[in-house]
């Protein structure tokens, strides 16, 4: 966890950074993020997380085509009922408690549909690494690991101006697959809802 922290903001700093030296071309987007668990995802946990958070950083090469990076987080986290679990010889009557914690790391593409008007719809493709912090709890016994996975993430959102200050609100859908397949989980799916702003400099 504290590992997830310490690159969130490593990553935001050099993003400011970046964007002090100033370029009209760039784009900062920070959002906050509610994740929906989807596929077989919801066997593990179900329940969607309010705990998420990304940042963006775009560059236009044209008045409709970009291409950025960017950092997200969310920490998924569900209570499961009492049961009996077997181990080898034994077995372990406790309530389940199953954690995991999400950050991908994307390069992405984004197309901007049409850029007439205040409402810009725009399209999306990221693809890079996904950092997975997974715990699970049997009462008092607990395991825990983490791991790098491959992921991607198509998008589908619209931007507002907010008058010409150069500022945007933000309004996307983000579907999120990662190649995760270990500890008894197979690929992590879930939907994204981003809502933040962006800002032009």
């Amino acid at each position: 966890m504290k590992r997830i922290v310490v690159i969130i903001l490593a990553v935001a700093s050099f993003s400011f950074i970046g964007k002090a030296q100033g370029s009209s071309d760039l784009q900062l987007s920070m959002n906050y993020n509610i994740g929906i668990p989807m596929g077989d995802f919801t066997d593990y946990i179900n329940q969607a997380s309010f705990r998420g958070m990304n940042l963006q950083v775009d560059y236009y090469l044209s008045d409709k085509l970009a291409i950025g990076a960017s950092i997200g987080w969310n920490g998924f986290y569900q209570k499961k009922a009492r049961e009996s679990y077997e181990f080898g010889g034994g077995a372990i009557n406790a309530v389940r408690y199953n954690y995991l914690y999400q950050l991908p790391l994307y390069l992405k593409v984004q197309y901007i549909i049409s850029d007439e008007g205040n409402i810009m719809p725009y399209v999306a493709l990221a693809a890079g690494g996904h950092y997975i912090e997974h715990e699970t709890y049997l009462g008092y016994v607990g395991f825990a690991d983490d791991s790098w996975s491959f992921g991607t993430a198509p998008e589908l959102g619209a931007l507002m101006m907010l008058g010409q200050s150069g500022w945007h609100f933000k309004l996307s859908a983000q579907y999120h697959l990662t190649f995760y397949n270990r500890n008894n989980i197979g690929t992590i799916q879930n939907l994204g809802i981003n809502m933040g702003f962006n800002y032009d400099f």
